[in-house]
């Protein structure tokens, strides 16, 4: 019980992103990764790695719905539980900044291209939802990335965060599992993007964990909606200023405020997006979920800028 072999099920031409962004985090010092003992390669193409068993006190998903079935037992607020999430919740945030500062360094910093990410989100899109969702208006929210003029850096990204890819370790969270969403090519993988994709991946996360948690409950009342609600703002805040608290990752954003929220949402729309496909290829019966979450983010968006 000291190793991992992780074997690669979808093999590629080329490095596989898990073993190639990990590797190039450990050149330049950033600790809360796995770093690959060795990789089994066969010509170009990474078949497996081999990392060391991290001991931990668990996964962030863990944590969370540890949290959030406190909050519905108890039926009290966040704030007033013993395993409050939200001090989790801003470090992992902090964590998450850190991790993109180190991201530059590794791979290099270059300046945001809004047509290439509505390109390969249209594209995306159109390979994954079939008609399950207005295709026309998320599209359409896309497309105004082509023509935006503030949208910071661009740098190698996890891909595929959320808080099942958190280890809670000792006194700090690693980050795990780089290879991307899996229904995206490889390429789109491994294209540099905004540091708010990952950003918008941990909140679509924390409305997941409320939402599933809730689906769990039997006939949930109206209060047990509120508290879920509640548990998903609160650590969502937490996150967000723990992330805004490493002063190096701001030069990779947006300068104006408004243009890093429309962004954000933006990238949201797109992780809702992915998740509605993955959700109806593997669990059908709960596909209503993020169907009325792209839903959701269409109707606030409303066609701003």
């Amino acid at each position: 019980e000291s190793w991992v072999l992780k074997l690669y099920r979808r093999i590629a031409d080329g490095p596989n992103p898990d073993v190639e962004v990990t590797e190039g985090l450990g050149a330049v010092g950033y600790g809360n990764v796995s770093v690959p003992v060795t990789v089994w390669r066969k010509g170009r193409a990474d078949l497996a790695a081999l990392r060391r068993l991290e001991r931990s006190r668990g996964v962030g998903s863990e944590l969370a719905l540890d949290s959030l079935r406190e909050v519905f037992n108890l039926r009290r607020p966040p704030r007033e539980c013993r395993l409050d999430f939200s001090d989790e919740a801003e470090s992992l945030g902090t964590e998450v900044a850190l991790m993109h500062v180190a991201l530059g360094e590794a791979f290099g910093v270059e300046d945001a291209d809004g047509r290439d990410w509505a390109a390969d989100m249209v594209a995306q899109l159109h390979r994954v939802t079939d008609g399950h969702i207005d295709t026309a208006r998320v599209e359409s929210v896309y497309q105004r990335l082509a023509s935006a003029d503030d949208l910071g850096m661009a740098i190698r990204v996890h891909g595929d965060l959320k808080l099942e890819k958190a280890l809670r370790v000792r006194r700090s969270w690693m980050l795990f599992d780089f290879e991307g969403e899996p229904a995206r090519l490889v390429a789109e993988r491994r294209r540099p993007s905004s540091p708010l994709r990952d950003v918008a991946g941990m909140t679509r996360s924390f409305h997941q964990m409320a939402t599933g948690a809730l689906a769990d409950v039997e006939h949930p009342d109206e209060e047990l909606r509120l508290l879920a609600d509640a548990w998903a703002e609160r650590n969502l805040n937490a996150f967000l200023s723990g992330y805004a608290s490493v002063d190096d990752v701001h030069r990779l954003l947006p300068q104006a405020r408004p243009s890093r929220d429309a962004l954000l949402s933006v990238f949201e729309l797109d992780a809702a997006v992915h998740e509605v496909a993955y959700e109806l290829t593997h669990r059908p019966e709960v596909a209503d979920r993020p169907r009325k979450a792209v839903q959701r983010l269409l109707d606030e968006d409303g066609g701003g800028g």
